[in-house]
């Protein structure tokens, strides 16, 4: 009876020595590391840097460095792209040219709203471009409607479309959709 009683107690205690070196080898491995999941283990610290005191045109003086004030009504463009206008020129019926070109492909009981959110200048390949971001709503009555975003050039043409609503077939026939 003692010889299976020592027997029981040196059991218990190797396993209790060999889970105790099984948490001391993860807690060495999870101190090495710096990420958990897709945060940083880090605290941020915001650091600002100190700015010049603006001198106004009216002073009359220059800086430390030998430069003058900056001017009040300066253009911030590139000196070899202020000959093209800053604006874009309104191109007549771009709305309803645009409206028209996507409605070729739909059925013809949709219908299609265009809102204009806001106009965009781009510096592309030494070029200033133009472009309008709209949403474009496409409504049906036996389809689902649909919406997304997009950036129109200055002729009319989509080049660029993003947030596209997207639908998934459920059940067993397809006719039936939900909205992601």
């Amino acid at each position: 009876m003692l010889k299976r009683f020592a027997i029981l107690i040196t059991f218990v205690f190797s396993v209790v020595l060999i889970y105790e070196v099984y948490l001391s080898k993860e807690n060495e491995i999870a101190k090495d590391t710096k990420w958990h999941g897709l945060k940083k283990d880090i605290d941020k610290q915001v650091v600002g840097t100190p700015v010049p005191e603006r001198i106004n045109k009216g002073q009359g003086h220059q800086h430390e460095h030998g430069h003058k004030a900056p001017r009040e009504n300066q253009n911030r463009m590139p000196a070899s792209l202020q000959e093209h206008s800053p604006f874009i020129s309104d191109a007549p019926e771009w709305k309803r040219d645009l409206g028209e070109e996507l409605l070729q492909s739909e059925d013809s009981d949709a219908e299609v709203y265009i809102k204009e959110e806001k106009r965009i200048s781009k510096i592309e390949h030494n070029k200033m471009n133009h472009y309008r971001h709209v949403t474009i709503q496409i409504l049906r009555t036996h389809s689902p409607n649909t919406s997304y975003e997009a950036l129109i050039d200055q002729n009319g043409k989509v080049t660029k479309t993003w947030a596209r609503t997207k639908f998934e077939p459920v059940g067993e026939n397809s006719e039936v959709y939900i909205e992601l």
